[in-house]
């Protein structure tokens, strides 16, 4: 670590601080200091596999060392240990220094801490070694800084060459934007928490483990369902051993059912990030089956041989994971309507509009009163799009078999005959197309005119100024259509219409439209229409609109997709398709291109108005998949 005055910006010189610290968990440390004359290290001296950490280049006169040991709980009370020895010293201009006269433990510390503070006009380079002691690694010589720079030096080489062979490009947005995305892959591993959704008792499962990309590193730090399918769309274009093993791995995360936790909340650390109440994952709970687009995408980027080895590996899970969402999500009234279980009972009328987190919309508006006679557009779509592919993956399977097992075959039929009713798109216009509004929409018992409402509450003598929700008039059974936008038009993204559709076309040409209420904008689709009364409409006190204006990439990266394969189909819709492809995928790539330039940030959401970033900053997860439209812009 090298700070050169060339180089560095104006902030980088004055007085800096690094932290080095070594952690053990589950009370197995040992750690102690030593050190020489120019040489300070952190020995693992505990039953573990020994190492050293050693941090060379310390000069009395250019640095100031200080430490501490002590024993944590668990790894996610590290931040507080070390804010906990933190004292500010009025003597070395009201720097933070470790409090010395804290005393060590007397025994067994798994914690243990050096303060390294200099001015950054040092010169002398701060090196950094995690030395390796069983037998096997003894004789390996101590990486120097002249080989790490050549070593990373000859990484860049490569991966430079490899995105051009990808990507067709040399830019540096989408490197680095690809970068970061590559940079959020983790592996977690700990205890999960589940509920009944007929109980309130928490259970604690057995440690598990998961291999995953993030939304992003600093916010989101954890695994997410609906997510990590966009993710393994941009994932599988740089390496399809990747994207098989982060989806191998989620799909270890079934439970016996069926049933995959929507949210990765694995262990103490990634618990100590989320609100208590959102830790335990429902088990009811479903989330957007987007793996079958990763999946999709694997099939097009690597060859029959390893699509076949992976398919026959996870085809058994995958079937039973589309059973449960199937069986689970189904209304019981009639067994061709569909809704999210989970949405907020809004018991209290505090939410404007209940919220449906398991969609992955949240916010967005659906009934107005939830209950078991609701069917959701969004739901029906995604499950006639999964038994799609469900039928492909079951013919690869049942076709390269050589075991002659009849029930391949047999699954193979199955899917032919539930992707047949589930993909009907007259079917899913006469559930879901409303004649009045011509557009697709939720139908359910719903109020077109609520309004959130300010109160006074007196509670234990103080007066409170509390939000609820008024509903000005009585609910009844209706289409949903008050609130178009995203929900309106995923039979388009997941390409359920057949091209001469008239209901197509209408979609099409209304999406466009900036005057008859559509939600084309110079930047993106925007995720809802200026004319909804839901548009930028907060959902309580605490919660700005999320879904109901801004606009989100991955469902632009939906339209794209959908309007490219609808613009290489013969019909009359050919020609608008591909008009409207080609401005979309330039509007998308553009806002997320020039956000990043000017902000140096990937954002969680954009602006529809001024198409600035917006929520999230470093959201190099679903966001980051601008970097797939590199090669046409």
């Amino acid at each position: 670590m090298e700070f050169e005055g060339d180089g560095c910006a104006e902030f980088c010189w004055g007085t800096l601080s690094l932290f080095f610290y070594v952690a053990i968990e589950n009370g197995n440390g040992e750690l102690n200091f030593d050190q020489s004359e120019n040489e300070f290290s952190i020995e693992n001296m505990s039953n573990l596999e020994d190492s050293t950490i050693k941090i060379n280049g310390i000069q009395e006169n250019e640095f100031i060392i200080n430490k501490f040991q002590s024993n944590i709980e668990r790894l996610s009370s590290i931040d507080e240990s070390i804010q906990k020895h933190l004292k500010l010293d009025k003597n070395d201009n009201f720097h933070y220094h470790i409090d010395r006269d804290i005393a060590d433990p007397d025994t067994d510390p798994d914690l243990a801490v050096i303060q390294i503070t200099f001015t950054t006009k040092s010169t002398e380079p701060l090196i950094f070694e995690n030395i390796y002691t069983p037998e096997s690694l003894k004789n390996l010589n101590p990486l120097s800084s002249e080989k790490l720079s050549e070593r990373l030096s000859l990484q860049s080489q490569t991966f430079n060459k490899h995105f051009r062979l990808k990507f067709k490009s040399d830019d540096d947005f989408p490197k680095s934007t690809l970068s970061n995305m590559l940079g959020g892959i983790g592996y977690w591993h700990g205890r999960f928490l589940v509920k009944n959704p007929n109980e309130e008792k928490v259970h604690q499962c057995e440690p598990t483990e998961l291999f995953s990309a993030v939304p992003s590193r600093p916010q989101f730090p954890r695994g997410f369902l609906w997510d990590e399918g966009f993710h393994l769309l941009l994932i599988s274009k740089w390496s399809p051993k990747i994207a098989k093993k982060s989806l191998s791995s989620w799909l270890n995360r079934m439970m016996y059912s069926g049933w995959i936790p929507r949210e990765q909340i694995l262990g103490y650390e990634s618990e100590s990030r989320v609100p208590a109440e959102f830790i335990p994952q429902v088990m009811d709970n479903a989330n957007p089956p987007t793996f079958f687009l990763a999946i999709d995408e694997l099939l097009q980027n690597t060859d029959l041989a390893d699509d076949v080895h992976l398919l026959s590996q996870i085809f058994n899970r995958l079937d039973r994971w589309f059973q449960w969402m199937y069986n689970s999500q189904q209304s019981t009234h009639d067994p061709n309507n569909f809704y999210w279980k989970g949405r907020s009972k809004n018991e209290d009328a505090r939410e404007l509009n209940p919220k449906t987190l398991t969609s992955g919309l949240d916010d967005y508006p659906r009934s107005t009163h939830p209950d078991h006679l609701e069917r959701h557009i969004d739901m029906r779509c995604w499950l006639a799009f999964a038994s799609k592919a469900m039928v492909k993956i079951a013919k690869i399977v049942a076709l390269n078999d050589n075991s002659n097992d009849y029930q391949k075959d047999q699954k193979w039929r199955y899917y032919k005959d539930i992707s047949k009713k589930l993909t009907d798109s007259q079917d899913i216009i006469n559930r879901h197309w409303d004649l009045d509004s011509q557009t697709f929409a939720d139908y359910g018992l719903h109020s077109k005119k609520v309004a959130l409402k300010s109160k006074i509450e007196t509670v234990d003598g103080q007066k409170n100024k509390v939000f609820f929700r008024k509903v000005l008039e009585p609910p009844s059974y209706q289409f949903v259509n008050d609130c178009y936008g995203y929900m309106s038009l995923f039979p388009v993204f997941l390409e359920l219409l057949p091209v001469q559709s008239i209901q197509l076309k209408i979609s099409l040409e209304k999406m466009r439209s900036r005057e008859d209420g559509g939600i084309w904008t110079e930047y993106g689709l925007r995720s809802m229409s200026e004319h909804s009364p839901y548009y930028n409409a907060r959902n309580t006190e605490h919660d700005p609109a999320y879904w109901r204006g801004p606009i989100w990439i991955n469902i632009n990266i939906l339209t794209i997709r959908a309007l490219k394969s609808y613009a290489n189909q013969e019909g009359p819709n050919q020609e608008l398709a591909e008009k409207l492809y080609l401005e979309l995928k330039s509007n998308i790539y553009n806002l997320v291109h020039s956000q990043w330039k000017e902000t140096g940030f990937i954002w969680e959401q954009y602006d529809d108005r001024t198409g600035k970033g917006q929520g999230t900053r470093a959201f190099t997860g679903w966001s980051a998949l601008a970097v797939l439209l590199a090669d046409d812009n």
